[in-house]
């Protein structure tokens, strides 16, 4: 909320000045109330946490066979598991749709602040072995921005609309053999 906050208030002029104040406050808030109603119950597991995390770091500085590299592939390797590439497919079309169609829009902008979220913990997580669960975070954006690629080629000339019911098909096909896979 606070990266859109940010993007609301730069690029969304004064027409998104009152939801980036508003955005603030509810960051801020949700801070809060998770610290207070949650995390404050569990310091000695931070603190373990901590040491783990600590001597982890220490081992890959050391270890080879954990390059950044490689630990940049697997990420790679799990976000192509976890959307599946139809998926990121029509996220990417839907994002250069959004892109093209308005630069300061409000949904372009709550993306860019998701993403640029969605990055930083992706880069927290390729730096230190805390599992940040970042593909969870980006699961709805990915959704939204592949239904705007979608939709908008399924309304384009019929080239895109062969390649929009394609990917669609092939998004079907790849979700239908996930959820085969997780099924007992």
């Amino acid at each position: 909320m606070a990266a859109t906050a940010l993007f609301y208030r730069r690029y969304g002029g004064d027409a998104l000045g009152g939801a980036a104040r508003g955005l603030w406050v509810a960051a801020v808030a949700a801070t809060a109330a998770a610290i207070l109603l949650y995390y404050a119950w569990f310091p000695a597991l931070y603190v373990s946490e901590l040491d783990r995390v600590a001597s982890t770091v220490a081992e890959r500085v050391t270890d080879e066979s954990s390059t950044l590299g490689r630990r940049f592939e697997a990420l790679g390797t799990s976000t192509l598991r976890f959307f599946a590439w139809p998926a990121i497919v029509a996220a990417l079309a839907g994002v250069w749709r959004l892109r093209a169609a308005t630069a300061s829009g409000r949904l372009t902008l709550l993306f860019a602040g998701l993403a640029v979220s969605c990055l930083l913990f992706a880069g927290l997580g390729l730096a230190t072995p805390i599992n940040l669960r970042t593909h969870l975070a980006a699961a709805p954006a990915v959704a939204v921005l592949a239904a705007v690629g979608c939709a908008w080629g399924l309304r384009s000339h019929w080239t895109l609309k062969t390649a929009a019911a394609v990917t669609l098909l092939a998004g079907c096909w790849a979700g239908a053999e996930i959820w085969l896979r997780l099924v007992p």
